[in-house]
């Protein structure tokens, strides 16, 4: 059976993920996602706006918040190399240079956010050799210092996460069991229309992306919502009915080698009864 290829929608539920991330402080922060930089078609990911300087983010990834917060999303099918770390720098210093009046958002009010799937070794050996300072604040939270005119940046690597973040976390193609618990009893407790609404956005991407550990949770008999398996039924059992029509057909061929086997050594063992006799008849005639 061939395998579809599909390209997976990494950024909406990168946005619908943050957004869960930092809910407790929903109400002091605006989210623009692929927030317009210019009347060409060029986006920021996501734009974080503090409503009020004073107000501190409860959220790890919101502590180096000032009031104008950009974010870059790179997903697992892409890579995080130091251009795409300049580009990002471009559109933030593009966005304030944008401001109506002459410096009015000043460059200690801003701050970038990288993340990425995997730990960028590559990308920081560079930014070290270019002076700038790496700086593992929490669990998959990197602070970038070093550059004067954006004092406040920070590398986010999810694969890094211990067990909180699961919303960022679930943004993997190395999602593990564990994962998957976790994700899914969140979505258990999840009362609030607006993170069901971010959640589905989330599990969308989550389970192609890793079927195969919802389908092992699902035969493991692992507590599930209702509403998960209602929202990939129709994915769970194509998946399945996919897989045990392999097992059918390998099974079938081994059968079918098996008893070809059985039959070509039960022929053998007729033909050398049959040259036997053919010997043993020759030397009566020959006697």
């Amino acid at each position: 059976m061939e395998k579809k290829q599909t390209k997976l929608q990494w950024h909406p539920a990168f946005c619908a993920a943050t957004e869960l991330e930092l809910k407790e402080d929903r109400d002091k922060l605006e989210f623009l996602s692929e927030y317009p930089l210019s009347k060409q078609p060029l986006k920021i990911d996501l734009m974080v706006i503090k409503k009020k300087p004073e107000v501190k983010i409860k959220n790890e990834i919101g502590h180096l918040f000032m009031t104008h917060n950009i974010f870059e999303y790179k997903s697992p099918d892409d890579d995080l190399n130091i251009d795409d770390y300049y580009k990002s720098l471009a559109y933030v210093y593009m966005y304030k240079s944008q401001s109506n009046h002459v410096n009015e958002i000043p460059y200690n009010e801003l701050t970038l956010t990288l993340i990425y799937d995997s730990y960028p070794a590559k990308l920081f050996n560079i930014l070290k050799e270019s002076g700038h300072i790496i700086e593992k604040k929490y669990e998959g939270i990197y602070y970038l210092k070093g550059n004067p005119s954006l004092p406040y940046q920070q590398i986010i690597v999810t694969s890094d996460f211990g067990k909180n973040h699961c919303p960022l976390k679930a943004l993997s193609k190395n999602f593990s069991v564990e994962d998957g618990i976790e994700l899914i009893e969140l979505i258990e407790k999840t009362n609030s229309k607006y993170e069901k609404s971010n959640l589905d956005a989330i599990l969308q991407v989550s389970f192609i992306a890793n079927n195969d550990i919802f389908i092992k949770l699902r035969k493991e008999n692992h507590t599930m919502c209702e509403a998960f398996f209602e929202l990939f039924k129709d994915e769970v059992a194509a998946k399945i009915a996919a897989a045990e029509d392999v097992v059918r057909k390998e099974t079938e061929a081994l059968v079918r080698k098996e008893t070809e086997a059985l039959v070509r050594k039960e022929t053998e063992a007729k033909v050398k009864a049959l040259e036997n006799e053919i010997e043993q008849l020759k030397k009566r005639l020959n006697s």
